[in-house]
């Protein structure tokens, strides 16, 4: 199998990474493009593009804006200017995935809020060149109604700073994940304190 990370640039410029996982032995039967989610990269989908790759499907997967270890060198975690961002970030992923697989079916598939991406992607898009899209989990809304203190104070504190830190109360000794690789990436590259 062959497996790669590369440098990648996001729309407005933003500095990412893709992992790239496809197979040596097998024929290849189409592309997976993955969206994961809120406070997620791409180290933690090694093992889930590998089973891919074995199974005979390339994977590619790339950090969003405010994730990973560009976002973690530069300051930018958890800051993305505008929701179309990752929107637009899909259709260019999609392009890099159009000239390294040419004539491969592709898949996109949304995990969390990147299953909430891929749904607002393809209501934006309805034509999308898709054959197929997987949307797990997303996250349409919040488990519990915010109180409207906090809306107010976020609306508040984002014309202040863009550029805010709050804590996401995340439990990482509560099995946020099964393995302990990816818990320990958990705790090197994401924004969650």
């Amino acid at each position: 199998m062959s497996y790669s990370i590369q440098d990648f640039t996001l729309t407005n410029g933003c500095p990412s990474r893709l992992l790239i996982v496809s197979p040596d032995n097998v024929p290849t039967n189409a592309v997976i493009q993955f969206v994961y989610g809120f406070g997620e990269h791409i180290e933690m989908f090694e093992e889930f593009g590998r089973f891919f790759a074995e199974n005979g499907f390339a994977f590619v997967v790339h950090d969003q804006q405010g994730h990973g270890l560009r976002a973690k060198e530069n300051h930018t975690q958890g800051i993305v200017s505008t929701y179309q961002d990752f929107l637009d970030d899909i259709t260019l992923v999609r392009k890099k995935i159009d000239a390294d697989f040419q004539n491969l079916p592709i898949i996109l598939f949304g995990f969390s809020m990147g299953g909430n991406i891929v749904l607002n992607y393809l209501l934006t898009y309805p034509d999308a060149p898709y054959i197929k899209t997987v949307a797990q989990s997303p996250w349409l809304r919040l488990a519990k109604p915010q109180p409207k203190l906090a809306d107010f104070l976020a609306a508040a504190i984002g014309k202040l700073t863009p550029k805010p830190t709050l804590n996401a109360k995340l439990d990482f000794e509560k099995k946020l994940c099964m393995t302990p690789k990816a818990l320990l990436s958990y705790e090197q590259i994401t924004f969650i304190t």
